[in-house]
């Protein structure tokens, strides 16, 4: 091999190695903006919820000082409410169980039970444990 032929393959190997060291420092930099740009989105995101909740807190203060008590009777009410609806679904609930044939309370529960079987193998096969049956059937269906 002649001088110059060693020469120009010497000149090809360095143009690779400089395009190699090319690439990894423009994903270098590539990377450090997305690492700047995700940490200046969390501290944006951080700031507005600071900000929120100092707001919050200065109109939950202002409702206070200035006695404006009705928003308070008015979301006790409201949660009232919410409870008095759940009391009555759930007698609605029982009322209606009661009624039912022992054969369509078993039906539940037998379609409960393979429910709560296919979940657990789920969660199982996800490294999670799903707990004793009693725990998510209402005993009375049993």
């Amino acid at each position: 091999m002649s001088e110059l032929a060693y020469h120009w393959e010497a000149l090809r190997r360095q143009r690779v190695i400089d395009r190699k060291h090319a690439a990894i420092k423009r994903m270098e930099e590539e990377k450090a903006q997305q690492e700047k740009a995700r940490a200046e989105e969390a501290h944006r995101n951080a700031c507005e919820l600071k900000q929120q909740e100092e707001r919050q807190k200065r109109e939950l203060s202002f409702q206070f000082k200035s006695g404006d008590k009705a928003v308070l009777k008015k979301s006790y009410r409201e949660r009232e409410r919410t409870i008095q609806r759940l009391q009555e679904e759930r007698e609605w609930h029982n009322e209606m169980i009661q009624h039912l044939e022992k054969r369509e309370r078993q039906d539940i529960y037998t379609d409960m039970m393979r429910d709560h079987k296919h979940k657990s193998k789920v969660l199982r096969d996800h490294g999670i444990y799903r707990g004793d049956p009693k725990f998510f059937i209402d005993p009375q269906y049993a």
